[in-house]
């Protein structure tokens, strides 16, 4: 189900990618005990995918905060051949 987002092309929605989690999520809860096997097996893959994204996030945060530190400093040096 997840990897159909690939396909779409409003697969990077946010509200489409919350929807995926949370019917994969329902499917979890509502499997019979005997799917135990697949249900962990979803689960670590799910927790995996959600590990590399806040990964990403972390990455793309520190870069900001990289670049803006740049920006600023550039600034001030451009300040201080002005004047």
């Amino acid at each position: 189900m997840y990897s159909y987002l690939y396909f779409r092309t409003d697969g990077s929605q946010h509200n489409l990618r919350s929807a995926a989690y949370e019917a994969l999520m329902e499917m979890v809860k509502n499997s019979p005990k005997d799917c135990y096997v697949t249900v962990q097996k979803t689960t670590m893959v799910i927790l995996e995918r959600l590990q590399k994204v806040l990964q990403m996030e972390v990455q793309f945060l520190l870069m900001y905060i990289y670049f803006k530190v740049i920006a600023s400093d550039l600034t001030l040096i451009v300040d201080l051949i002005l004047m």
